[in-house]
Order: structure tokens, then C-alpha cells, then sequence
């Protein structure tokens, strides 16, 4: 790896357990973390991983630290030598504490021994516990558990105290490397594997079984629980604590609680999670829990309740999807203890956050995410987002010269850097829905057609063959300059497939590739690139989103100084706040009412939001049936109150507007696409797709432009000269195939128009290109407080002078659907895509505040 743009002062981790639970998060955090920062992932289990992640700093090392330890060091050596951080997360479970003891002690024994004697290089030991070590599993405890609390007298069973004083030995003996321990409550998380503490799957089971058999999915646990408050651990949120503890100075040999930052009461939060699965979940009459008592007893023993479902879940697997051997991989016992207790388990995090500790987790958001994580993994099928009768597949049709045949793609994807390492999945499916040449059929379908349209699409960054040359100095280690546009490549080259395909296939000089730009955060192609980036310009990944699904219409609130933004999707989701003040942003669900859904794009102006919205129909929210048309919708931040401002044209229902912007007069101009009907969000369109202007004043709706192929993103000039319209009709919407079809060779380009006043309002002229993308059309598009334009292209984001010249890249391993400038200076741009919401912090800022 090149080390120009790779400093030797990036930090290499070492992951144990990277299957389980904790260590698949660590993973997958560490990841989305610039390379500048970890530039090696070392990973281990005692099973042969599946390429879950394709990101070429991991190596994976199958190992068992139970094996003799020379075998294990040997298996080692050679790929830890460099390693400085090293998180230990392997745990075998039995619900036998003595087995749990003789097992478990020998596995951390051997671990840090191996890796005391393999890791020259080591600087610190993550070792995660858990409430066990303050008894938290065998009776009445002291609360908040706080880490200074003392060992109890376990009687020799904890065998989190002999690995934590074997950890204290060796470190001592050693003395060259520090320490971090993490203690988390209830784990709620996602691996793709059995697991042994794996709660929200046993929940999940439990409820999809009653939904088939016909039961209400009643508490299993007892009646004092029931009512009791309870806190929770997210499993990235894990994560986040420990790669933040193990970097900070200040945190050396600290040990550090860890939930959530919220509370739940079981009496209202399990209701919830059982409506996720469609079910209407009743209060339980508790018969044999009435009274308290501090013991571990549930209304139903779920060991026995389990014991003759494995065939009703067999058949659930056949009609809807899912595996045959999840069933095998529900943790009953441990779900007993944990609904079962009658006693409070909460933990404090004041510690944490007295050393800096900001993170907090909304711990419903935590569960139905990784709900979504097990549906999309294809553990467990997602039964309220399909019809009965219908199996969860994607069928994308590829034409290529001429010729009709399939491309067979399975959108199930575990996490999203970058995402095209979908499984090939064979198939047969029904004609192209929504196709106005073909009978409609179901919407989800088409929708996740169009998924995997940009899951393809985000691995399709062109490799760069040009030898880059230094950023000035040497600290720029995340930025490439590229000298003359790439103008002259060594040939051959890599280059866009021509034609009608559903991937943007190149075919790649691998051997001449340059590691320096391809691993670096910012391209920079002209001395104007530099500037906009600073002296110290970071891309760092905040949030962790649900895989798969698309995050639009980010909106800055200038009196909340928050962000909130929409799940693209054709179900009803509230929409979400990030609120940015304190030294972490946080993240928590916004409730519009009435709800409003399909929202695609918006802007900020005099204290509203206007939305641009797509979703056409009925749909059910969590509280009541919504029903609406494609249109310009308002909300009321501070009131949450939303309304209609604009839902047809002389009663025919726009397509699906998809952006906006708001002039200086409050006119309204919003691009109308296809894209709607393409995705299952609206009727067969009725309108060519074209741009509008209306105005809010009179009432009146006028189109300004209809030349555009799908007009997508849109905004304004600083002066309101020149209005920018993205076109991304190389998205073919076609009839005769499944999906939306790529062609490189129709428009994916940025379209300048004049801006001429009249009585009437502005109008248009004067068309012509302004900028061609790389590969995928610009989709979120802004135009900064300079005048500079941009653009969300695929895996990443372009910037782009007002005359047309690519000015800077930012390189994203995920795909980027839309950008906000945000923060009281706006000098913050925020990423928003699938699987990650980014951020950028620079010398750009934004343009107060519609017509950015």
C-alpha cells in the first residue's frame, strides 16, 4: 500500500470472533473508517468466513485459540505483526456457568498470549465483558451498575474476573501496551451466523411462528419484568465505544459501561416490535408469574414451546424465504433469563461520557434495523412487506446487441463497502411490473430491481491508470492530485461496456492502477479542488443505516441546527433528525404529521420545509391508513404539522417530483422523472418528465422545461441567473425488461438554463451542457454559497465550477444518493446513501438556504 497516501502511523486492528455478534460489528465500523486511519483489519474465527466484505485491508486467518498455542502463533505471525489494536470478542455460550468458566478462561488465555508474543507493534488490548461481572445474571444487584461497583463473591464461576486479572498479568509482564474493557447490557446486534446470545432472532422467530400459526404472540417472560424498565447495547454501538476507547490517550486502562442511552418498558416496547410482524399483540394474563419473587421464572417455557416448531418454521421458509436452520439458531435459554428476571439490570454510561463518550442509540431504531439486517441476509423472511403468495427474489433483465437474456441477482447484502459482492441467485419471476406495456403487478419487486441497480452501480468507479502526484505536503495523506484530467492513460484502459446493460461493467488494467488514488478520500484535478478542501479535510462515516434501503431529501434546520432527512422507500417510515449540537451528533426518528411518505427532495425557506414527494396511493402507517398523491408537500419543523401545497396538474397526478428549489420570489421549480412508477411508488405515468415551476401565490403550475430525458436533481445560481438540472436518463425506464436498464451512452449529465423573468414568473432558455458524470447521473445536487456545483454520483460526490469543470472528487465506498451542506456556517457536507450517512468537513460552504 502505497505509503505517500497511506501514512506508516495508521493503525492496524486485529479482530477475534469476527462471526459473532460484537466482532462483526467491530468489523464493519472499522471499515467505514478512513484508510488513513486503519490501514489493515486483521480478522479471525474458528470457522471459514464467507467474503462478507470485500474491502482489500482485510485478512482473514481461520483459528481456534483453544488449539496449542505455538500452532495458533504460527497461523499468526505472519499477518500480526504489524497489528497495534487487537479486540477480543470470542465467547463459545452454554447455559451451563461451569462450562461457560472451563471453556471461555482457556480461550482468552491463549488469545493474549498468542498476541503478547506475535505484536511487537501492539499499543492496546480491547477485551469485552459484560454485566455478568457485576451478577447481574444470578439475582438482586446494586443499580446503576457502575464500573467501580466490587466483585461479587461468584463462588469461582465468573470467568470474566480470571480473564480480566489474566489480561492485567500479562500487560504488567509485558509492559509495552495498555488496556480498554467494554461491558455491555443485552446485546441487540446482527451476525449472519448462530449465535449463542443472538436475542433478536429468537424474537423474530418466535413472532413470525405465532403470525403463521395464528397466535398473538404473547410476553414470554414474567409479569414483574413485564413492567420493569430495561436498557440495551447495540451492537455497532458497541463498536463505536470500543475503536473511540482504544484511540484515546485519556482512556488507557479504563473500563467502560456500555448502553444505548435510553430505557424501554416491556409492556409497551414488546407490543411494538410484535406490530414489525404484523401481529396485534395483547396484554398477557400472567398466571404463573403474579407474584414477584427473586428468582428466574416465565409464563412460557420456551425451550418446550420451541421443541415441535421446527416444522411450522420449515414450511414459513419454503412459502416466503429465510433459512431451513434458523430455527437451530434461536437462543431459547437465553432469552429466558433475559425476559425472565425479576430484577433491574440498568447500567450507567456517565463514565463514558464524562472521557467523551457522546453516542445514543434510539434502542426500538436498534431492533428494527437489525430485523432488517436478518431479512436481508435471507436468515429470516420479510413477511410484512410482501404478499403471502410471493417469494422475495429479484429478477433484473439484462439486454446486450440486440439480444434478450437474464441476469439472475440476489440483493441479499450483509454490509455495503462497496456492495457489489451480491450473491448470484437463480430464480424465475413474473413480466416487468409497472410496466405500462404489461399487466402491474407487486411494487416490491421493481423497487428492490431498482436496489440493486445502485448496489451494481456503486462498485463501478472507473480504475484510474495515471500516476498521481503529491498534494503539496506531506499531511494531505487522504488526498490525490491528478495531473491533467487523466488525459493520457497507458493503454489499454478501462472503459464503460457500450450499450443496454443492467451493470456498468469496465474492463480493467489492473496492473496499472494506481492504489494511491483509488485509496484516497478526496481527488483533487485543479488547484481550485485544493482550496475547497483545507488544510485538514476528513471524510468521516457518522451513522450506520439499514442496507438496502435509500436515504433522501436531507434538509438543514437552521433553528434546531439539525438535519432531517426520508427513507426512500414504498413503505411509510417516519422520517429522521440529526440533531448536531453537543460534541456527537445524534440520530432519532422525526414524526410528520399527518405522516407523509415516498419523499425524495426538499429544501429549507422562512421556517418550513418543501418537500418534493413521490409516493402515489395508500399505505400503512404505524397509527392509521395514509393516502396521498405525488407532489409539494410543507412541514412545520418545530409543530411537525405537514400539508399539501401542490398535487396535480388540472387533475392528473404529476409522476413523482423528485427535487426542488425556491427562487427568490417563492416561486417553486421541481423535477418530475419516471422514476415513481419505476420503483412502485406511483401509477403509470400520465405526464412526460419534465421540470415545473409553481407558484405558491396565485396557485399556477407551468412547465419550463420537457427536453430533459429524466430530470432528476435541480438548483439555482447564487444570483438566480442560471438554474441546473441533472439529467439521468442513462437510467432507462424500458417496458420491454425488469428493472431500470444503464446505458452509457444516453445523457448523464448536468444541463444549464437562463433564467429570464416575466410577469408570469421565470422561464428557461438557452439549454446546454454544463457537465457529462463519469458513470452514474448526478442524484442530490446543491450549488454552494460560490457558485460551485455539487453533485451525489454514485460512489461518491463530484464538485464542479460553474462553467463546467471537475474541480474535486470525494470517493466514498458507499453509494452516495444525496449531500446537505449543514452546521451554523454550512460548512459541513453531509453524505446520505445506502448503508452510511457521511460527513465532510472543509472549506466549502453552502448557500442560505432554498435555492442551494
Amino acid at each position: 500500500m502505497n505509503t505517500l497516501y497511506v501514512p506508516s502511523t495508521a493503525k492496524v486492528a486485529f479482530v477475534s470472533g469476527a462471526n459473532g455478534i460484537s466482532g462483526h460489528a467491530i468489523v464493519e465500523q472499522l471499515i467505514r473508517k478512513p484508510k488513513t486511519e486503519w490501514r489493515k483489519i486483521v480478522i479471525s474465527s474458528r470457522r471459514a468466513l464467507p467474503n462478507y466484505w470485500i474491502d482489500p485491508r482485510i485478512e482473514f486467518v481461520a483459528v481456534d485459540f483453544l488449539d496449542e498455542k505455538e500452532k495458533v502463533a504460527a497461523k499468526l505471525e505472519h499477518v500480526c505483526r504489524d497489528v497495534t489494536h487487537a479486540f477480543y470478542t470470542s465467547y463459545i455460550h452454554t447455559d451451563d456457568f461451569q462450562k461457560l468458566k472451563e471453556m471461555n478462561v482457556p480461550l482468552f488465555r491463549n488469545f493474549i498470549d498468542v498476541v503478547d508474543a506475535v505484536c511487537p507493534s501492539l499499543e492496546r488490548v480491547c477485551l469485552q465483558t459484560g454485566g455478568k461481572h457485576y451478577g447481574a445474571h444470578l439475582g438482586p444487584v446494586r443499580v446503576p451498575l457502575t464500573e467501580d461497583i466490587p466483585r461479587y463473591d461468584d463462588e469461582g464461576f465468573n470467568f470474566y474476573y480470571p480473564q480480566e486479572d489474566y489480561l492485567f498479568e500479562v500487560q504488567k509482564r509485558r509492559g509495552t501496551w495498555s488496556h480498554n474493557i467494554i461491558r455491555p447490557n443485552g446485546i441487540v446486534g446482527f451476525t449472519p451466523h448462530s449465535n449463542g446470545m443472538s436475542e433478536a432472532l429468537t424474537v423474530a422467530l418466535y413472532f413470525l411462528i405465532n403470525r403463521e400459526l395464528g397466535g398473538d404472540g404473547m410476553f414470554p417472560g414474567n409479569k414483574y419484568f413485564y413492567d420493569c424498565i430495561d436498557d440495551m447495547s447495540y451492537a455497532p454501538s458497541i463498536a463505536d465505544m470500543s475503536i473511540w476507547a482504544v484511540t484515546q490517550d485519556h482512556c488507557k486502562d479504563e473500563a467502560f459501561n456500555h448502553t444505548n442511552g435510553d430505557v424501554i418498558v416491556w409492556r409497551y416496547f414488546w407490543p411494538q416490535l410484535g406490530k414489525y410482524f404484523g401481529l396485534n399483540v395483547a396484554d398477557p394474563k400472567f398466571e404463573k408469574t403474579k407474584e414477584r419473587a427473586n428468582t428466574l421464572d416465565n409464563e412460557i417455557d420456551m425451550y418446550e414451546w420451541a421443541k415441535d416448531k421446527k416444522p411450522v418454521w420449515e414450511a414459513i421458509v419454503k412459502k416466503y424465504g429465510g433459512k431451513a436452520e434458523a430455527i437451530e439458531w434461536g437462543t431459547w435459554g437465553f432469552f429466558m433469563w433475559a425476559t425472565g428476571k425479576s430484577w433491574l439490570t440498568i447500567g450507567t454510561t456517565a463514565k463514558a461520557r464524562k472521557f467523551g463518550w457522546g453516542r445514543i442509540d434510539d434502542t426500538y431504531e436498534s431492533w428494527i434495523e437489525t430485523f432488517r439486517s436478518l431479512e436481508n441476509a435471507g436468515i429470516i423472511p420479510r413477511i410484512t412487506d410482501i404478499p403471502a403468495s410471493k417469494l422475495w427474489h429479484v429478477r433484473v433483465s439484462l439486454v446486450r446487441n440486440g439480444e434478450s437474456g437474464t441476469l439472475l441477482r440476489w440483493c441479499r447484502t450483509w454490509t455495503l463497502h462497496p456492495a457489489p459482492h451480491a450473491i448470484l441467485y437463480e430464480e424465475s419471476m413474473a413480466p416487468s411490473p409497472r410496466s405500462p406495456l404489461v399487466a402491474a403487478s407487486t411494487p416490491s419487486r421493481m423497487w428492490t430491481s431498482l436496489v440493486c441497480q445502485l448496489l451494481i452501480l456503486s462498485g463501478a468507479r472507473a480504475t484510474r491508470t495515471s500516476i498521481p502526484r503529491a498534494c503539496d505536503e506531506p499531511s494531505a495523506a487522504n488526498i490525490a492530485c491528478v495531473a491533467r484530467y487523466d488525459s493520457v492513460m497507458n493503454y489499454p484502459f478501462s472503459s464503460l461496456a457500450g450499450g443496454e446493460s443492467t451493470t456498468t461493467t469496465t474492463n480493467s488494467s489492473s496492473d496499472l492502477s494506481s492504489p494511491a488514488v483509488q485509496n484516497a478520500s478526496f481527488i483533487v484535478f485543479d488547484a481550485r479542488g485544493r482550496e475547497i478542501l483545507g488544510a485538514a479535510p476528513s471524510l468521516e462515516h457518522i451513522f450506520t443505516t439499514t442496507p438496502g434501503l435509500i436515504q433522501e431529501a436531507p434538509v438543514y434546520v437552521p433553528e434546531l441546527n439539525a438535519i432531517i432527512f426520508s427513507t426512500f422507500s414504498p413503505d411509510v417510515f417516519p422520517q429522521s433528525i440529526i440533531y448536531l449540537n453537543g460534541t456527537q451528533p445524534r440520530l432519532s426518528t422525526f414524526y410528520a404529521d399527518p405522516p407523509v411518505w415516498g419523499v425524495n427532495g426538499g429544501r429549507y425557506r422562512d421556517g418550513k420545509i418543501y418537500w418534493a414527494v413521490a409516493g402515489s396511493g395508500e399505505a400503512q402507517s404505524p397509527n392509521k391508513t395514509v393516502g396521498q398523491a405525488p407532489g409539494i408537500y410543507t412541514l412545520d419543523p418545530i409543530t411537525k404539522k405537514s400539508s399539501v401545497l401542490l398535487n396535480n396538474y388540472f387533475g392528473v397526478q404529476f409522476n413523482s417530483p423528485d427535487d426542488l428549489v425556491i427562487d427568490d420570489n417563492g416561486d417553486i421549480f421541481f423535477t418530475d422523472p419516471w422514476y415513481g412508477w419505476a420503483m412502485g411508488f406511483a401509477p403509470t405515468p400520465a405526464l412526460h418528465p419534465s421540470t415545473w415551476r409553481f407558484r405558491p401565490s396565485t396557485g399556477a403550475v407551468s412547465v419550463v422545461d420537457n427536453t430533459v430525458d429524466q430530470p432528476n436533481g435541480i438548483g439555482m445560481a447564487p444570483d438566480g441567473a442560471k438554474l441546473y438540472i441533472t439529467d439521468t436518463g442513462n437510467n432507462i425506464i424500458n417496458a420491454s425488461v425488469t428493472g431500470i436498464v444503464y446505458n452509457s451512452t444516453n445523457t448523464h449529465c448536468v444541463w444549464a438554463f437562463d433564467v429570464n423573468s416575466s410577469p408570469a414568473g421565470s422561464w428557461c432558455g438557452n439549454r446546454r451542457p454544463l457537465w457529462c458524470t463519469e458513470a452514474v447521473g448526478h442524484d442530490g445536487f446543491h450549488v454552494a454559497g460560490n457558485g460551485y456545483l455539487v453533485g451525489a454520483a454514485g460512489t461518491g460526490v463530484d464538485v464542479i465550477s460553474e462553467w463546467g469543470e471537475l474541480l474535486l472528487r470525494i470517493q466514498t465506498d458507499f453509494t452516495v444518493n444525496n449531500v446537505q451542506f449543514a452546521g451554523p456556517q454550512l460548512d459541513e457536507l453531509w453524505l446520505f446513501g445506502m448503508g452510511s450517512i457521511s460527513r465532510v468537513q472543509w472549506n466549502l460552504t453552502g448557500m442560505p438556504y432554498a435555492r442551494s
